[in-house]
């Protein structure tokens, strides 16, 4: 168990605590630790950025379950655009810049029930997404694969709430009231 906050900042702990040392309560009298340990204040700062990892699940050293899979598409949901390359009947391959969201572990997408990706879901399910700018120009991080497919009935709303959500009043400019001749696509990770 946890003793002090200075043992809790480096980890001065066996292993087999860390789930009960976090969050470490700290209920002592802040202007004696500041007398006593000068530097209290920026260990303060240090324990709060670690227990702050330890809640959104971000440091993987703090956990023991080795079990936990982790999320291929985590990483774009911070990105504005991906290009999403989708795949002709050919195999020719398809790349298209999108908006997109991120939500539990899937990736919303909405366009036009005619245009070519949507056709191209329709057939071959299979993509590859990566981050970019507004123009297509790749970010240099990696590529993920996924499988898409529309939208059922009862999924459409949910996805464009979580489009809605993420770009606000520029969504509901761009893909306007809700027509039969928008579609929404989801991107499931590959199992």
């Amino acid at each position: 168990m946890i003793t002090s906050i200075s043992q809790a900042i480096t980890h001065d702990v066996p292993r087999e605590t860390y789930n009960f040392a976090y969050p470490y309560t700290l209920t002592v009298n802040r202007k004696r630790l500041y007398n006593k340990w000068p530097c209290y204040p920026m260990l303060e700062i240090a324990y709060r950025l670690l227990q702050i990892t330890y809640i959104k699940g971000v440091c993987c050293f703090m956990s023991t379950n080795e079990t936990t899979t982790k999320d291929p598409f985590a990483f774009l949901s911070p990105h504005e655009f991906i290009v999403l390359t989708t795949y002709r009947k050919t195999g020719d391959a398809m790349p298209t810049t999108v908006w997109f969201a991120y939500d539990q572990g899937k990736i919303y997408i909405t366009t036009n029930k005619n245009a070519g990706k949507a056709k191209r879901v329709r057939n071959n399910g299979r993509v590859q997404m990566t981050p970019s700018d507004r123009v297509g120009n790749l970010l240099g991080e990696p590529e993920v694969q996924g499988q898409a497919r529309e939208v059922t009935i009862d999924e459409r709303g949910h996805a464009r709430a979580t489009l809605a959500q993420k770009y606000g009043e520029m969504f509901e400019r761009i893909a306007g009231q809700e027509s039969p001749d928008r579609t929404y696509i989801i991107v499931e990770p590959l199992s």
